[in-house]
């Protein structure tokens, strides 16, 4: 009798929402961001999931779209927690029109686990700005590195495991002789040099604090979880004085003159949506606002102009400053986008000052715009750089490849140690900056291509000459990992002999080194590397994260006596 009024509910669900021309959809977080909407359909197929659309933008969620409320069910119970790529994927109700339907049918059985679950998750969100910004501040800084390291271990542990697992009948030779639990030594962790007040780059939300007054700082949650509040970053260590300065400017403005309101996340309206602060090692600041263009061309004209009567009048009188700094640029973005983010390559309009600020790391001299990405703490970028030059064994016989390279600050430090540095970058501007920076430091040995590092590296690995003998290929991917076909490149040319790995996100790591070491097979050509060594190197204190950098070496290479 229970099961036949489960299926009476279930189908006259299904009937009430295909009535209405609505149907469940579910949205999915934690994707691999480079994973195309056809790659993840695939997904979707192999674990038998029954969908009718899927929305993937180019960003890490996507919404899926169903037929019935029970494949919606069947796909948040397999999907919730399934791990892809190094993430574990979540499920939730999405904020938009996509849930109408589902709004009428919360009181249903099916549906009260689930709910249960995300509330559980609402309630462990921070509860203020410290928390969400620097949640280990309050511990003393020994211990956040002694905290650190036991996650390491973890990690390291964990590459073991992922191997094993996967390399059942043939496990690599190197992991046969393991002595311990973790795939390699762990070396002692590198400090940051600065330990307070360490970043460059701060982007502040624009919203209203817990007063419902306008208020520049960040959010104190996770918008998923439907937190709006926001509140000021004064408090947070890892905060610097000139960002908070700045901030507090804008703060003040927009409640001396309430006409236009800040960008409300649930209704999409408001004109007010972000503030970011960037310095360099002479403390010269950049400033962008961002805004909707929901105004006239009038009203958008006196707010730019308003802007920078402000910041230049209250930047300039020194006798304000606690610490000295000078404001060199003040730009303007227009993004009327539903995500947070903007997209990386949005242009911004420059209001007043220079374009760019020239950062330095290690003598080296990088220009910088408002949205390059750089490290956030250039003190501790210098020991990563350092480090990771350490442990790569450099000779004037080295050819240096910089794979994900970015703004080439990795090769370009390196370049006046090896023969030569070849970089590759998927996003041009980053190619066209990490030129620039290779004339401005007039380093000859050093050129850099663009495309993805996939299609590009074969090209370039058959153009090197056969003399080439000492090539070392270093990669510094985004949070998501390497992309399968640029492991699978590089795990198949020999010639690469020793590999760095940087990883800002330890689970991709774990995943991309289970392609890199694994055992050889049909689907794994090339001599698999093994870990050699790995080190932490703290560039985020008061925050759980770090960098990781870890030393693969062919297995023939490695003394696995």
């Amino acid at each position: 009798q229970s099961q036949s009024q489960s299926q009476s509910q279930s189908q006259s669900q299904s009937q009430s929402i295909n009535s209405n021309n609505e149907k469940p959809v579910v949205y999915v977080s934690n994707i691999f961001a480079k994973l195309d909407k056809r790659d993840f359909e695939k997904v979707l197929k192999n674990l038998g999931i029954n969908f009718t659309k899927v929305k993937k933008p180019p960003t890490n969620f996507a919404y899926i779209t169903f037929d019935t409320l029970e494949d919606k069910q069947i796909a948040i119970a397999k999907l919730n927690g399934y791990e892809l790529k190094g993430s574990k994927l979540e499920c939730a109700e999405p904020q938009s029109k996509f849930n109408t339907a589902e709004k009428r049918l919360n009181s249903s059985v099916n549906n009260n686990n689930y709910n249960n679950d995300h509330q559980n998750k609402k309630s462990k969100q921070p509860q203020s700005v410290e928390d969400a910004a620097c949640p280990w501040q309050n511990l003393d800084y020994e211990t956040q590195l002694k905290k650190k390291k036991r996650d390491v271990c973890k990690i390291l542990n964990k590459v073991v495991k992922e191997i094993k697992k996967r390399n059942f009948h043939s496990r690599p030779e190197w992991i046969k002789r393991l002595k311990y639990d973790m795939c390699c030594n762990l070396e002692q962790v590198k400090p940051s040099p600065q330990i307070d007040g360490y970043r460059n780059k701060t982007s502040f939300t624009i919203g209203y604090d817990e007063q419902k007054k306008p208020c520049v700082g960040f959010l104190k949650g996770r918008t998923e979880f439907g937190v709006t509040e926001v509140g000021i970053s004064d408090k947070c260590k890892n905060i610097p004085y000139t960002a908070n300065f700045c901030a507090n400017i804008l703060t003040t403005y927009l409640n001396n003159n309430m006409s236009l309101l800040p960008y409300d996340k649930k209704t999409h309206t408001g004109f007010w949506r972000q503030l970011i602060v960037r310095s360099n090692y002479l403390n010269e600041v950049m400033i962008m606002i961002q805004t909707t263009k929901q105004v006239i061309e009038q009203v958008l004209i006196t707010e730019k102009n308003n802007i920078v009567n402000i910041f230049t009048q209250a930047c300039s009188d020194e006798t304000k400053q606690t610490e000295k700094f000078k404001l060199v640029s003040i730009l303007w973005q227009i993004y009327d986008g539903v995500s947070n983010a903007a997209p990386f390559d949005l242009s911004a309009e420059l209001l007043w000052g220079e374009s760019t600020i020239i950062e330095k790391l290690l003598d080296i001299k990088f220009r910088i715009s408002i949205n390059s990405f750089f490290q956030v703490n250039t003190k501790a970028a210098e020991v990563l750089i350092s480090t990771i030059s350490e442990f790569a064994n450099l000779t004037n016989q080295t050819t240096l490849l910089d794979i994900c390279c970015g703004t080439g600050s990795i090769g370009l430090v390196m370049a006046n140690k090896v023969k030569q540095v070849i970089g590759i970058e998927l996003v041009p501007d980053a190619v066209i900056d990490a030129q620039f920076n290779a004339e401005l430091n007039s380093i000859t040995n050093a050129s850099f291509i663009t495309g993805k590092a996939e299609t590009e590296l074969p090209n370039v690995l058959a153009s090197l000459k056969t003399t080439e003998t000492d090539l070392l290929g270093i990669v510094d991917p985004p949070r998501g990992g390497l992309h399968k076909k640029t492991l699978l490149t590089i795990r198949a040319c020999e010639k690469i002999e020793r590999l760095v790995y940087v990883s800002c996100c330890q689970n991709s790591f774990v995943t991309d080194a289970a392609v890199l070491c694994g055992a050889r097979s049909k689907k794994l050509s090339g001599e698999p590397f093994a870990p050699v060594k790995a080190i932490i190197v703290d560039l985020f204190p008061h925050t759980p994260h770090y960098e990781l950098v870890v030393l693969l070496q062919r297995e023939s290479k490695v003394n696995l006596a």
